[in-house]
């Protein structure tokens, strides 16, 4: 069942995908703190049978949702986290562990609707990840300089402390890269990865920047992946669904489990399986 569930939801971001590109050319709107987002532009798409419901929509549903609704905020939170694992989790281990733990939780029990709206957080992570291959420079150097301050400030954590002999990285063309516990250190693999999780918590907060400046460059990056979020969701409103999934408008992953069940052989029973209804 695991298999099943996991299979679908990769033929579902391959589905999503292919919105994407055939969505390239797609007329966009400003992005100001007025627009919503979503079911706003629901009108290019009610003649689309494979992901809107042909019905009527109301003047509410078709106002869309807000940043907030949706929860774009918290999305670009996440992501941007996820640049010092270190800082949120004892060991990358731990950060697996309870990856897994969400996969489970979320995924395998949750209802369809639910599933829709953890594909829409995945497609906006993938958003972002290709917005970070085509970063402007002045993006790149506020990425480059909050990178470089916080590996310092580790080297300022390992100075103080009573072993200033560590070096949690080394410096490569490619960037920085972890190392990982070595045994000539006078210290217990406990002691290490305590201190390792300490100083990269310590260097979270980029104390060798000025306060002013910190900020700044955190809003050039955060500014950044907004934009990005707000252009994608303008281009594919039939994919975006809010945090109050249970009441979305938009139900693409529902659709496509609705496409399923309906090349079955027997279409009633797949879709009570499945949780949904062919309607």
């Amino acid at each position: 069942m695991a298999t099943e569930v996991l299979n679908r939801l990769a033929v579902a971001l391959c589905v999503f995908l292919c919105l994407i590109a055939c969505s390239e050319n797609s007329n966009t709107q400003s992005s100001t703190k007025s627009v919503r987002y979503g079911v706003a532009n629901v009108d290019n798409y009610v003649n689309n049978d494979n992901y809107v419901n042909k019905r009527g929509y109301t003047e509410e549903e078709k106002r869309g949702y807000t940043e907030e609704e949706i929860g774009i905020s918290d999305i670009v939170d996440d992501y941007i986290n996820d640049d010092h694992i270190l800082v949120h989790y004892r060991t990358y281990e731990a950060r697996s562990e309870a990856d897994l733990a969400k996969i489970e939780s979320e995924w395998e029990p949750g209802s369809p609707l639910a599933r829709d709206r953890i594909l829409f957080e995945n497609r906006a992570r993938w958003v972002l990840r290709m917005a970070d291959e085509e970063r402007p420079l002045e993006v790149e150097t506020a990425v480059n300089t909050l990178q470089k301050a916080f590996y310092q400030s580790l080297d300022i954590c390992t100075e103080r402390s009573q072993w200033p002999e560590i070096k949690f990285y080394t410096e490569s063309s490619n960037g920085y890269i972890l190392k990982s516990f070595q045994n000539h250190y006078i210290m217990t693999l406990d002691e290490f990865l305590d201190f390792r999780h300490e100083c990269h918590k310590y260097a979270a907060d980029y104390p060798t920047l000025n306060p002013l400046h910190r900020d700044e460059l955190i809003k050039i990056r955060r500014d950044y992946y907004t934009e990005s979020l707000r252009e994608w969701m303008l281009t594919i409103p039939e994919t975006v669904v809010p945090i109050d999934y249970e009441n979305s408008i938009n139900h693409p992953y529902v659709d496509y489990l609705r496409l399923v069940c309906l090349e079955e052989g027997d279409p009633e029973e797949c879709a009570r399986s499945e949780g949904i209804t062919l309607e």
